[in-house]
């Protein structure tokens, strides 16, 4: 049995119908349509969960399957060999040529066949395994052009040293700044206006956050690092505290300002998410991927375009509240950001 006829027996194994408000399952179509229309509604089981009347609807017939965990793991070990095959065999990132490596006009990363060179092309362009190779490649080379540039540096304080006894001492002083921006930012926090830093989010866990479309819930997600802990809310005040950068650490700016930017962020990270479902889930209804992509983007848009501010107030009390959870946490960073300035200071004096 090849991987495709696996794979589609096991999409078509177990599927089922879940009504977005209340988890009642079914696997007839007919039967969530009438729980869905029927006079008295559901009671919903997610407190966060305000769904109703068409979105609900469209939330609920959508066909879900029991045995994702199963397809996830054929992908990715699939994906895994492709990925390590044509690492070995591939010396040429450009694909715009690759048609002329094989003759057979054979995909180099999926292996499939095609009838012609410029229908290999036209694959080419969208091979959702080209793309997970490209964005490793991608990755090493932004690690390799930091640690190079990293040893640049390093080299040119050295040489500054060696040739110029007379600033010694400003060299000294520079060297301790750059200590201090590695500590504060890698091991302490992020400036507030940064990207959250998802490293501590697996990819499945990532998915389910854009299928869930709970802003709040992602939040709390992102704040479990405690890296992205750089801000301070004061919600009985208009302005609150946010880490800026190195230079002007803490800075006080607007309230509205610090709920709209993590808004964004939140918004962001989660169309991240949709991308990875493209690649790692390609067996998914695009109508999931369509619905939850939808939602993400007209939460946001409700947001901003909030008149009455009715909205906007309901997202600052969660927000609020998601921080309180986080805001012991927030404070100590608070603290270390200013203790390792210090220290550093303290210490350059001294020496």
């Amino acid at each position: 049995m090849n991987f495709n006829e696996t794979e589609n027996k096991l999409i078509l194994k177990n599927y089922y119908y879940e009504c977005y408000r209340c988890k009642h399952k079914t696997k007839q179509i007919g039967e969530m349509k009438k729980h869905l229309e029927r006079k008295n509604i559901c009671t919903k089981k997610d407190s966060d969960c305000d769904i109703y009347g068409k979105e609900l609807y469209e939330l609920s017939i959508i066909k879900r399957y029991e045995n994702e965990e199963e397809i996830k793991k054929i992908y990715e070990e699939n994906h895994k060999k492709k990925i390590e095959s044509i690492e070995k065999e591939e010396n040429d990132d450009k694909y715009d040529d690759l048609s002329k490596k094989d003759e057979n006009t054979i995909c180099i990363y999926c292996k499939k066949n095609y009838s012609s060179k410029s229908n290999l092309n036209v694959h080419l362009r969208n091979c959702n395994v080209r793309k997970l190779v490209e964005m490793n490649k991608k990755n090493k080379q932004e690690t390799t052009n930091i640690t190079n540039n990293y040893n640049i540096q390093n080299i040119h304080n050295n040489q500054n040293i060696q040739n110029n006894q007379n600033i010694q001492n400003n060299i000294i002083i520079n060297i301790g700044d750059n200590n201090m921006k590695k500590e504060s930012f890698e091991n302490i926090l992020l400036p507030f206006f940064e990207k959250f830093d998802s490293s501590h989010i697996d990819d499945q866990k990532h998915i389910d956050l854009v299928l869930s479309n709970l802003y709040i819930e992602t939040l709390g997600e992102l704040l479990k690092n405690s890296v992205n802990l750089n801000y301070i809310l004061y919600e009985d005040k208009e302005s609150s505290l946010i880490f800026k950068n190195e230079h002007e650490k803490y800075v006080s700016i607007d309230n509205l300002k610090i709920y709209g930017n993590l808004i964004l962020k939140i918004k962001k990270y989660l169309l991240e998410g949709i991308e990875k479902i493209k690649i790692l889930k390609p067996h998914y209804h695009p109508d999931i991927i369509h619905v939850a992509e939808h939602y993400i983007k007209k939460k946001y848009n409700d947001y901003i375009r909030d008149e009455d501010l009715t909205y906007v107030e309901k997202f600052k009390n969660e927000i609020n509240r998601k921080s309180k959870e986080f805001v012991n946490e927030a404070k100590k960073n608070y603290e270390k950001i200013n203790n390792t300035i210090e220290n550093k200071k303290e210490n350059l004096i001294l020496n």
